[in-house]
């Protein structure tokens, strides 16, 4: 069996040391089991406060299926970036006709006074 010595200068080494040093980074970073801000599970009562709805109107939209959530034994879990990105998208825009009904509705009131 062979041995290889390399010699390295002390740049090199650096050089060596960096590489080695981002790539363990980028490896923990990609793996990391610890939640992110945001990503942190919440229970009825912890999504009752955060929403500001009542415990049992929770247990409606699961029950509807209309709220993410995740039940992994009989306990149900809200991943908290998930409902964030739920209440986000949830934002209904007004259809075109309820504003020409909010427009119309307007001129006339502007035309009676």
């Amino acid at each position: 069996m062979r041995k290889i010595i390399y010699q390295l200068t002390e740049h090199q080494i650096t050089v060596l040391a960096e590489r080695i040093s981002a790539n363990i980074s980028s490896t923990l970073q990609s793996t990391s089991k610890v939640p992110q801000l945001q990503d942190i599970f919440l229970d009825v009562t912890q999504l009752s406060k955060l929403l500001d709805l009542s415990v049992q109107t929770i247990y409606g939209l699961v029950h509807r299926n209309k709220i993410p959530y995740h039940k992994p034994g009989k306990k149900l879990y809200f991943l908290k970036s998930e409902i964030i990105e739920w209440v986000t998208n949830g934002r209904k825009k007004p259809k075109v006709s309820d504003k020409v009904d909010q427009y119309l509705s307007q001129v006339k009131l502007k035309k009676q006074v």
